[in-house]
């Protein structure tokens, strides 16, 4: 679905940028656990 009005589109871009953060944010975490383990932690 695409934004129709102005604030639809706003909405949507909030939407794209709090989903960028939260794949970021995801990444990051397992990036670190991987590196954790890889030096031995048992977390």
């Amino acid at each position: 679905m695409l934004p129709g009005t102005e604030r639809d589109e706003r909405r949507y871009q909030e939407a794209q940028i709090r989903r960028t953060h939260r794949l970021a944010r995801r990444r990051a975490i397992m990036e670190l656990r991987e590196r954790r383990a890889a030096e031995g932690f048992d977390d």
